[in-house]
């Protein structure tokens, strides 16, 4: 029922949702238009949000699963007590912030067991900027993402090293898997296997 309410208002522009019992599964898409803000939604476990720009706060402390679709980082707010991540899909077109847009929201959720990455595009990566708002982010004490299974698919040419720098930083994944061609496969292999690459990394991050 409110998936076909949401389809035949493909111009709204404000949807909120608060303290919904019983609600689990929620799909929205193609809704340009829509300011989308969620709360005190302890029933929902699924989320799924495609091609919507306008995306306000979740507050699901039992959120399991959660997809995004879009052309940039989702301005979304995960209480720290959504702690029930199990499975996380964000398809993204990056852009000169998005990593640390990506760090920023990833450090919202107190720990993410899997999250599949696939990037459809990738603009240049400045890694002074990477470096200056790593330096900002230590200040203001932001805390360092927690993701076990990272799984990225990306195809891009060139700067292999300083996406792979900026992908470990913005996600600091436990374990990798990495769908892409071969020259960015040989250069994560290469680096991640180099011991002065992973002290200067770690150096880095810490």
């Amino acid at each position: 029922m409110l998936q076909t309410l949401l389809a035949r208002c493909p111009l709204i522009e404000t949807f909120i949702i608060r303290h919904c019992s019983g609600l689990t599964k929620i799909e929205v898409s193609n809704l340009e238009k829509i300011k989308f803000n969620l709360r005190g939604s302890h029933s929902l476990k699924f989320l799924k949000i495609v091609s919507c720009k306008g995306i306000g706060e979740i507050n699901a402390p039992n959120l399991v699963t959660l997809e995004y679709d879009g052309d940039r980082i989702p301005e979304l707010k995960l209480k720290k007590e959504s702690s029930q991540l199990e499975n996380s899909k964000l398809i993204l077109y990056s852009n000169n912030s998005w990593f640390c847009k990506l760090r920023k929201f990833l450090s919202n959720a107190k720990s993410w067991s899997q999250v599949t990455l696939k990037l459809l595009d990738c603009d240049v990566i400045c890694r002074h900027e990477l470096k200056l708002n790593h330096a900002i982010a230590n200040a203001q004490v932001d805390p360092y993402p927690q993701v076990d299974v990272l799984n990225v698919e990306i195809n891009v040419s060139g700067q292999y090293q300083t996406f792979l720098d900026a992908l470990l930083w913005s996600c600091r994944p436990r374990r990798l898997s990495l769908l892409s061609n071969g020259e960015m496969i040989k250069c994560f292999i290469d680096n991640l296997t180099d011991k002065k690459y992973s002290s200067a990394y770690y150096q880095m991050v810490e």
